[in-house]
């Protein structure tokens, strides 16, 4: 009977590698989870733990967000989804981080997972903009006396020659394809990489004729670019009507979600690259930047969750336009705004006795 080995073919690699005197920034695979837990420190250990319980912090705050939305808001079935839609990406994607920190080798599946809950909830917030403002045809409507300026984030701000077009539902169309198709094609993209992966035809960071990995993100960050330039037309087309509903903090939360993920995770990579920090055992340079990242997201999503139920947790009634019947001319945004904010907080027993007064 052969003598019971509790370490894993990584591990052996490893002992063989540290031998031939290799750098273990590069030449370790990602451990299995038995070996990543073993080969941690207590303080690192303790942090996993804890970061384990913020997710469970931030599921709970959700929870009472979600309670208060399918209870108190007095508006359609799909104002609420959308709401819910965008308010699960910070839940959503601390329950990814956890996953991928407690099994490291699923790295490129959560990845992918990230992503694409990324470029779902911004398709989103577009869908939520024209629920506030009451559909494409009432954006149109009050919004003509605005321009939809070629000159933005983040595709062309620095372009000053950019021109500038009416607000037609033509144009408003196109601004939501070139956000939609950004929510269409990278299910697709995470797909094939997935595949390739399986392959061993993917690995992340490895720029190679060979590999799929750099076909893949320039498709992917073209895609992804231009859903995000179509949506900053079309907020700042909304932005200043919409400005009671506290459309821009909603806003600046979910770019602090790209921010956070996107950005902060090419940062620790880059780290890496320079074994910063430093590799242990059978933990490469890489994987301990890549849990470090982890544990930081999964707190930073918990502080924007928070933030996220103050501007949420609000009462709404009808969010839309008031478009007068009497003339064609764009009503004034801001007492428009102030006479829908002043119904949202209004009984709805009340509204019904000033429509009935009125008659």
């Amino acid at each position: 009977m052969k003598g019971s080995n509790s370490s894993s073919p990584d591990l052996q690699n490893h002992s063989m590698n540290q031998t031939a005197g290799d750098n273990c920034s590069d030449s370790m695979p990602v451990p299995l989870s038995q070996d990543f837990f073993q080969s941690l420190m207590v303080g690192e250990k303790v942090m996993v733990v804890v970061s384990c319980l913020v997710v469970l912090a931030t599921l709970a705050v959700f929870v009472d967000v979600a309670v208060y939305v399918v209870r108190h808001y007095s508006t359609s079935n799909d104002h609420k989804a959308k709401t819910l839609q965008i308010l699960s990406i910070f839940p959503g994607i601390s329950l990814i981080a956890m996953f991928s920190l407690l099994i490291p080798k699923s790295c490129v599946l959560c990845e992918q997972a990230t992503f694409l809950y990324i470029s779902a909830s911004i398709y989103s917030f577009v869908s939520l903009l024209f629920v506030y403002t009451g559909g494409k045809d009432k954006v149109v409507q009050c919004l003509t006396a605005n321009k939809i300026r070629l000159q933005s984030p983040p595709c062309c701000c620095c372009c000053c020659c950019c021109p500038s077009y009416e607000v037609t539902r033509e144009n408003v169309q196109r601004l939501t394809l070139l956000v939609a198709q950004n929510a269409y094609l990278q299910p697709l993209l995470a797909f094939v990489s997935l595949a390739l992966w399986l392959d061993d035809k993917f690995t992340i960071g490895k720029i190679d004729a060979s590999n799929g990995y750099p076909y893949i993100l320039i498709l992917s960050q073209t895609s992804f670019l231009f859903g995000l330039y179509g949506l900053f037309m079309l907020f700042e087309l909304c932005k200043e009507a919409l400005k009671p509903l506290f459309i821009a903090p909603k806003f600046f939360l979910i770019q602090f979600v790209i921010i956070l993920t996107l950005l902060q995770g090419s940062i620790f990579g880059t780290f890496s690259k320079y074994n910063m920090p430093t590799c242990r055992g059978i933990l490469s340079s890489a994987v301990r930047g890549r849990t470090y990242y982890l544990i930081a997201l999964i707190i930073q999503f918990l502080l924007l969750m928070i933030i996220s139920r103050y501007f949420y947790r609000r009462p709404q009634n009808n969010v839309n336009f008031e478009i007068s019947a009497e003339s064609d001319e764009m009503p004034n945004h801001d007492s428009s705004m102030h006479k829908l904010m002043d119904k949202m907080e209004q009984p709805e027993a009340e509204k019904d006795l000033g429509v009935e007064s009125k008659n």
